[in-house]
């Protein structure tokens, strides 16, 4: 019983001994046709040798390597944002410089309420003034000549220094080429060397032969004023000029009856604005730098000069416009001083008005050759 057990065992083991010996035949012969490579029926994510890569293929390695390297299309790789493109600087809008102006409503009150331009000076006429010869004004129809002596403060010279003489019919001109001439009826240009051209405009009430001057504007030559630049003679020579001034009997008018500054056009305020004021509202009116941004953008020859105004120096009452470099600084509260590139420095004075601490510009005057 045991002798056949062992003999079935032995034959056993034979059987697995050829068929082992069959099976490592059959791998080395697909070796040999193979190339020395396992052959499989399986498809090889590597598409190559059958061996897996976690990268892929060795394209896809090198195009991996080569995107690691370039740093392109590298989504979680911090790359540095590219700076905005810094706008240019927008050159400010020029434009002529409103200095004086009266509107229809006030050429239609009584003279004796029309504000009459002298010099810079406001100085108001009455009838007996414009009646009675002893007080009337030499060559107040004489056209060119009448203009000539009211708006000679537009110059920057004192009277004497200017030799007027006669050319041709309807202009004036000096030695140093200032010049003078009418280019329609009640129309006039000044022209001086370095500071540029104005243009007068005369109006005379209804009923009435005297003629006021009803507006004025100045076409600066503003390479002149430019910071920096060396000033001829003749700029030197024009060295302040007085746009407008209130003298003090002025004010001994009704405050109703006081010219009011208001951007070169000249207002008289009604009298709820001066009880508003009393009562507390619209307390800008007695502040000078506030009232100058206000009622002074004329004097700039911008456009929106002060669009872009800020407080740089708060507590200070110091403002800045940029990027035009427009400066309004309050010396005092009745004192302002308006410093604009390409034409000077404006100091603006104020007055306050009787018992009110409500102000009133009562002078404007231009330094030419002045911007520091």
């Amino acid at each position: 019983m045991w002798r056949s057990g062992r003999q079935i065992g032995f034959l056993l083991l034979i059987i697995v001994l050829v068929l082992s010996g069959c099976q490592r035949a059959a791998v080395q012969d697909d070796m040999a046709q193979n190339g020395g490579n396992i052959a499989t029926d399986e498809v090889s994510p590597s598409g190559e040798n059958g061996l897996p890569t976690e990268a892929g293929s060795q394209a896809e390695a090198e195009q991996a390597n080569t995107t690691e390297t370039d740093g392109t299309d590298v989504p979680d790789r911090d790359l540095p944002s590219e700076e905005p493109a810094v706008e240019p600087r927008k050159e400010p809008v020029r434009i002529p410089v409103l200095i004086y102006q009266l509107t229809d409503d006030i050429l239609q009150l009584p003279v004796s309420s029309i504000p009459y331009y002298d010099k810079g000076k406001i100085r108001f006429l009455s009838e007996e003034d414009i009646r009675a010869s002893g007080k009337r004004r030499t060559g107040h129809q004489t056209g060119i000549d009448d203009v000539m002596a009211l708006t000679s403060n537009l110059t920057g010279r004192e009277d004497a220094e200017l030799d007027w003489t006669a050319g041709v019919e309807g202009e004036r001109q000096t030695s140093e080429g200032l010049i003078m001439k009418e280019t329609a009826e009640r129309r006039y240009e000044l022209f001086v060397p370095d500071v540029g051209r104005y243009e007068i405009e005369l109006e005379a009430p209804p009923g009435h032969e005297v003629l006021y001057i009803s507006k004025i504007t100045w076409h600066p030559n503003r390479a002149a004023g430019t910071e920096g630049q060396v000033q001829s003679a003749d700029l030197r020579a024009a060295r302040s000029i007085v746009f407008y001034e209130l003298p003090e009997d002025v004010f001994q008018r009704p405050r109703t009856s006081i010219p009011y500054y208001n951007d070169g056009t000249i207002e008289y305020l009604p009298e709820y604005v001066f009880e508003q004021y009393e009562e507390g509202h619209q307390p800008w009116l007695g502040t000078g730098i506030d009232v100058a941004t206000v009622m002074t953008s004329n004097l700039a020859g911008q456009e929106n000069p002060y669009l872009e105004l800020s407080e740089t120096l708060p507590g200070f009452h110091f403002k800045q416009s940029t990027p035009s470099g427009i400066v309004i600084q309050a010396l005092t509260n009745e004192f302002i001083q308006l410093k604009v590139p390409e034409i000077g420095t404006y100091d603006i004075e104020m007055t306050v008005l009787g018992d009110l601490s409500f102000l009133m510009i009562s002078n404007i005057t231009l330094h030419l050759n002045e911007y520091s």
